[in-house]
């Protein structure tokens, strides 16, 4: 077969499956369309360049009519009716929020059997429209906010639960506590770990670096364009996948192919073995260890200070 020439790919059925999954986390969270965009036209920018690196003459017209175009329907359109199809509940009832907003305004042209449908969806365009304009300009002041340069190291977690009367720890200064800290090592290593993939892409242009930063720039970028907008660090929490495929990336890295040197590939890959197995032993200590004062464990107010660090994973920015 002759690559130069090959058109139309088949089916892609991961990406049916991606505008599926798409759809339920938009429906989940707007922040999600970031992350649609970006994998999206991350995807299609694959496709362009195998293309390319096969050789085929003409690539981009082959590129935008037979891998752009159905692209654009398997993972955005579909994903836009699978965020539809979540609203049924709403659309297909008489009670809901704004449901009854666009009642009686059909067109006089309109069939009936269309006049339905078009109010209910233009109710929802305005409930859309009034959700976007509550979040537009949310403003408010809280001891938890957490900007979007803080969010990696962790700064203010939000302290979802605190008692500080609590018993069952056999002391008598018993407290209880849910605060939304991650674990310190994995959170502070992936800090190195996306300098590692930045380092990476950069001089290698791998994909699986490019990947993995397309995840994070997509949940925590488009925050940094709303500085005033009151936010916390649980809106990180999207990317915290793609932090972690960085962490055991730079690990690989570590830990080597096992090829490119066969003198030394023993020495390297076994280096990277015991840096491997120490940092998955640190994460997993480290939760141990923070365990209580994210489930609300019962223990003494002095081992439970011990546990957190700093006086802003307490008090927030707003003091003691």
């Amino acid at each position: 077969m002759d690559v130069t020439t090959v058109g139309w790919l088949g089916m892609r059925w991961w990406r049916v499956t991606a505008g599926l999954c798409f759809g339920l986390a938009i429906g989940t969270k707007w922040s999600a369309l970031f992350f649609v965009a970006a994998f999206g036209l991350l995807t299609v920018a694959w496709d362009y360049g195998a293309r390319r690196s096969v050789g085929q003459r003409r690539p981009f017209a082959r590129w935008f009519g037979i891998d752009a175009v159905p692209a654009f329907v398997q993972t955005v359109v579909v994903a836009g009716v699978v965020y539809l199809v979540s609203w049924s509940g709403w659309l297909f009832s008489s009670g809901g929020y704004n449901r009854d907003h666009a009642v009686g305004t059909a067109p006089d042209w309109m069939p009936g059997l269309l006049a339905a449908p078009y109010e209910a969806l233009a109710s929802l365009a305005d409930y859309h429209d009034r959700m976007m304009g509550f979040h537009n300009g949310l403003s408010s002041d809280h001891s938890y906010i957490s900007a979007p340069w803080e969010w990696l190291v962790m700064r203010t977690p939000v302290m979802f639960h605190y008692d500080g009367e609590a018993v069952g720890c056999g002391t008598g200064n018993c407290v209880t506590s849910v605060v939304s800290i991650g674990t310190p090592i994995v959170w502070w290593l992936s800090l190195v770990a996306v300098v590692a993939m930045i380092a990476w892409w950069v001089t290698l242009r791998d994909w699986r670096a490019g990947a993995v930063l397309i995840g994070v720039a997509a949940g925590w970028l488009p925050w940094l364009a709303f500085p005033d907008r009151p936010m916390f660090l649980f809106y990180a929490l999207p990317i915290l996948p793609f932090l972690v495929l960085a962490i055991v990336l730079m690990l690989g890295l570590v830990m080597g192919a096992g090829e490119e040197s066969p003198r030394f590939a023993p020495y390297t890959r076994a280096f990277g073995g015991v840096v491997f197995g120490v940092v998955l032993l640190l994460v997993l200590a480290n939760f141990a260890y923070l365990y209580p004062v994210l489930s609300a464990y019962p223990m003494d107010e002095g081992l439970w200070r011990e546990r957190l660090w700093f006086d802003v994973w307490i008090y927030g920015s707003g003091g003691s």
